[in-house]
């Protein structure tokens, strides 16, 4: 299993890969040096915590996505665990989200197997990025240019989205000039959803930040999306499909 962190850790951009059981008990975690063993399992305590509360209102979901300061924290549920990911802002989300596929498969046969994280839970190390290689297959563009969405902004508009059908105005919100926007945007992460996964969310907002740039999503802002979200997708079969339905 921590073979499997490590590669999630190793991902440029990820400051933490852990592994938590549903009651909060920390099975095992590769992270960088500032998150030692009493961070992640204090923090491990507090997520789930969280993530009841979440469920109570999204009782369906596998993967949640939320955005701090510094960064994301993304987490994949299991039937017996979360997979939980903590990354800086500028990460390349569909480098990461490829990461999660693969790792999620491997940790999903381990907990099938018995794994019980005895062997790893009491000293899984904190480790630097500075110690390791970095993956020859794996590199980033410089940071990505970010805004930040007020909440008194969202207020001023009217209108934002969140990618779940919420109507409160928080950090994660997209502010949009009109229910037709909005929409778009709804319909833009199911789409992206076919090649990205759960993650599709996370990328549709970053990208809607760049290209608004702090103005309310819009109409005008349609085709610069489409261009950028079609970049994000690895396959040039599955870019042309993309394409091609949100232009249709």
């Amino acid at each position: 299993m921590l073979q499997i962190l490590k590669s999630l850790y190793e991902v440029e951009g990820v400051r933490s890969a852990a592994l938590i059981r549903l009651n909060g008990e920390l099975l095992g975690h590769q992270s960088h040096a500032i998150y030692d063993n009493d961070v992640i399992i204090n923090a491990s305590k507090f997520l789930v915590q969280a993530l009841e509360s979440f469920e109570l209102q999204n009782e369906n979901w596998e993967e949640f996505n939320a955005e701090f300061e510094d960064g994301w924290v993304i987490v994949r549920k299991f039937k017996e665990a979360f997979l939980v990911i903590i990354t800086e802002d500028s990460i390349k989300l569909n480098f990461v989200s490829v990461a999660i596929r693969i790792a999620a498969k491997k940790i999903i046969n381990a907990l099938e197997s018995g794994y019980d994280g005895a062997s790893m839970a009491q000293s899984a190390p904190s480790i630097s990025h500075n110690t390791l290689s970095q993956p020859q297959t794996i590199q980033h563009s410089q940071p990505e240019p970010t805004v930040s969405m007020s909440a008194s902004a969202l207020s001023s508009s009217g209108l934002n989205w969140s990618g779940l059908g919420s109507s409160q105005i928080g950090q994660s919100m997209i502010s949009v000039s009109n229910q037709e926007s909005s929409t778009f945007l709804t319909k833009c992460t199911d789409q992206l959803k076919k090649s990205m996964g759960p993650i599709a969310r996370v990328i549709v907002k970053k990208a809607v930040r760049r290209i608004s740039r702090g103005e309310p999503f819009s109409q005008k802002h349609f085709d610069l999306l489409i261009n950028d979200l079609t970049q994000e997708i690895p396959n040039k079969a599955a870019q042309d499909e993309f394409r091609r339905i949100m232009r249709g």
